[in-house]
């Protein structure tokens, strides 16, 4: 898999978004045409995803098609409740 990245400001970051392309000859089409449309792109460059990047885009895909959001934690501050029948519970 490919991934197109630009460069559109100053701090010289590459940026990219989550498209993904089967060749190389697709993503720098795709990357052609989004520098000619932007008119703040400093530079371009296309490169190969890692097998980690793709595995996380793969899990990404099946959380959309699942529709399964990432399970929720419940933030440390709050105090874990009770069951409203609890023997140990004094009133």
């Amino acid at each position: 898999m490919w991934k197109a990245e630009v460069i559109a400001d100053s701090t010289g970051k590459w940026c990219g978004n989550q498209l993904r392309f089967k060749t190389r000859e697709e993503a720098e089409a795709y990357v052609r045409d989004l520098a000619w449309r932007w008119t703040s792109v400093i530079d371009t460059r296309v490169r190969e995803e890692t097998r980690h990047e793709e595995l996380r885009a793969e899990l990404r895909e099946m959380r959309r098609a699942l529709r399964i959001s990432k399970p929720r934690q419940q933030p440390s501050c709050y105090p874990k409740r009770r069951a409203r029948h609890d023997p140990a519970r004094v009133v």
